[in-house]
């Protein structure tokens, strides 16, 4: 699979509402840096720990990889730093630290309940933010957890049912009971 074909499958997951700084980076091969030794370069430590165990928060490990497994906080901070706009990379920093503030302790020392409350609370005020200042944080880094994941080696070739090689084209095939969507 390229990153092309990935990146269609990603936008239809997300309702084709791809932020042109986030195709633009899979576009033009941005991937996640795999060093052990890797350090960001748009967040600091913190914030990068942070936005992993968000994304692990959106897209948990489960009988599949999830966000951290994939590398996802990484790819984030790539595309932070290459390809977004200094004013969406202050709206994006603000609200780590406005989802860091709000359970009253750094997010990270906090429940996983606790922070999932405060991560739907986040997304149900996006839905009533007004959309003049751009689009809020938490569906950023929703649509960039979920464009980081099924783009990555782990997304696709472990979540999504993946075919290196395929065959004839099927436009309509039934899928079997549990068995996985097709990634393209």
């Amino acid at each position: 699979m390229n990153r092309r074909d990935a990146v269609k499958q990603v936008a239809i997951l997300v309702g084709g509402a791809l932020s042109v700084p986030a195709v633009a980076g899979i576009l033009q091969g941005c991937e996640a840096d795999t060093r052990p030794d890797w350090i960001p370069e748009f967040f600091t430590i913190e914030q990068a720990d942070l936005v992993a165990e968000i994304a692990e928060c959106i897209i948990p490990a489960t009988d599949t990889p999830g966000a951290k497994d994939a590398l996802v906080h990484r790819l984030i901070d790539k595309l932070m730093h290459l390809h977004f706009l200094q004013e969406d990379q202050e709206r994006f920093t603000a609200g780590l630290q406005a989802i860091n503030e709000a359970g009253g302790k750094p997010f990270l020392t906090l429940d996983k309940e606790t922070q999932t409350e405060i991560l739907l609370s986040a997304e149900k005020d996006a839905r009533t933010a007004a959309s003049s200042d751009g689009k809020p944080f938490f569906p950023m880094m929703k649509e960039l957890t979920l464009l980081g994941y099924f783009t990555s080696e782990q997304g696709a070739s472990q979540t999504l049912e993946y075919l290196h090689i395929p065959g004839n084209f099927e436009g309509c095939i039934p899928l079997k009971p549990g068995q996985k969507a097709w990634a393209v």
